[in-house]
């Protein structure tokens, strides 16, 4: 049987009270003519006219309100339950996807049942200000790793060891579906559900990283608009605040249920792994944490150091020199490098880069939806 991957994939975009981001991402939505189904999961206390946006793709995208007061979890369980097609993707307003990696990443888990997640290579950008459009400052690459042991356990180790956000990824609609329900019943906050929901999915099946360009992530300020009003931001006030015995009793529990079904293994031997699993995560964040925070001495003396040798013109000059030179050359993923038309990934930049740096009243060129193609990713088909 063939299906166009137009009825393969549907976008949840969840926003709260951040517009400015969401007009500019629909803008780019418009421009590389994004051929799946688009919900717009809206529990802004603001309001603001989508129409003027969605001219052109009305057939495309809808627009859901909710309750400013509803939970994020409870936001994404109700968004999940309108989605009809297989595979899934969460695509937060302040990030970038490209349409060709979607459709890759849809082929693959066709192709290959036991991945319950896919994705493709990943960067963190900053623009000079929060305005809706400014210029790009720089790209580094944002980790979004495979991860494909044989059992359920050793995955979810890798995972918590060395954690990486796959919330934004491509999922199968069921599997996730699944993961928001268990984090409902369980009544996870913010940060638990984030952790639950990502542990679940590479727990249920296998993690690819694909070669193509498949997103960007702004960093900025206000990058978590997700947050629950009142919760800490700080590890060291989660890791003491009074809920955190009782919300990490309920987090094992429930991977445990998932682990022993998919491992074959006693409840008992499930909870296990998941306590070794969540403490070496909470035992990373918490060092990284304090050397961010506390560690001050070290790096003031980096900083004298780098001071010291910045007065010699020699070094100076040599030093950007090198410094320009790995950057382009050595980290596919920089903004030189991206920006050049050698790059495997420039033909899927161009259109984000307008995106970003376009002023709001500037058109955007409409690319298409595949290496610059129009209607490529339409008339696609995958085979089921």
């Amino acid at each position: 049987m063939t299906r166009l991957l137009s009825d393969q994939l549907t976008v949840l975009i969840p926003t709260y009270n951040r517009y400015p981001r969401l007009r500019r991402l629909l803008r780019y939505v418009r421009s590389v003519d994004l051929p799946y189904r688009v919900t717009v999961l809206d529990s802004s206390s603001d309001s603001m006219d989508l129409g003027e946006l969605r001219e052109g793709l009305s057939d495309r995208i809808s627009h859901v309100r909710y309750e400013p007061s509803l939970s994020p979890v409870a936001k994404l369980a109700d968004g999940l339950r309108r989605v009809a097609t297989p595979y899934v993707v969460v695509w937060a307003d302040d990030d970038f996807l490209v349409p060709a990696a979607l459709g890759e990443g849809v082929r693959f888990l066709e192709e290959h049942v036991d991945y319950s997640v896919a994705h493709g290579q990943a960067g963190l950008f900053r623009v000079a200000s929060n305005r809706e459009s400014a210029a790009m400052q720089w790209i580094a690459p944002y980790r979004q790793p495979s991860l494909t042991q044989e059992t359920a356990s050793e995955r979810l180790r890798d995972h918590l060891r060395h954690y990486s956000v796959i919330a934004y990824s491509i999922h199968r609609t069921e599997s996730m579906k699944k993961t928001m329900e268990c984090c409902r019943t369980y009544d996870f906050g913010y940060t638990w559900g984030e952790l639950a929901g990502g542990s679940l999915s590479v727990i249920q099946g296998k993690v690819k990283q694909l070669n193509d360009l498949y997103m960007l992530r702004e960093t900025h300020p206000g990058m978590d608009s997700w947050r629950e009003p009142g919760q800490p931001i700080d590890v060291f006030d989660w890791v003491t605040d009074p809920m955190f015995p009782i919300t990490y009793d309920a987090f094992r529990r429930c991977l445990a249920a998932e682990l022993a079904r998919q491992d074959g293994i006693s409840v008992g031997r499930a909870e296990a792994v998941v306590k070794e699993a969540c403490w070496s995560y909470v035992a990373t964040v918490l060092t990284v944490k304090w050397q961010a925070q506390y560690g001050r001495r070290q790096s003031q003396a980096r900083d004298r150091l780098r001071e010291a040798a910045a007065r010699l013109p020699a070094l100076r000059q040599g030093g950007r020199r090198l410094q320009a030179l790995l950057q382009r050359y050595r980290e596919p993923l920089s903004l030189p490098a991206l920006l050049h038309p050698s790059s495997p990934h420039h033909a899927d930049f161009l259109p984000i880069y307008r995106a970003i740096t376009a002023p709001p009243s500037e058109p955007l060129p409409v690319t298409g939806s595949a290496h610059g193609v129009p209607g490529a990713m339409t008339e696609a088909a995958v085979h089921g």
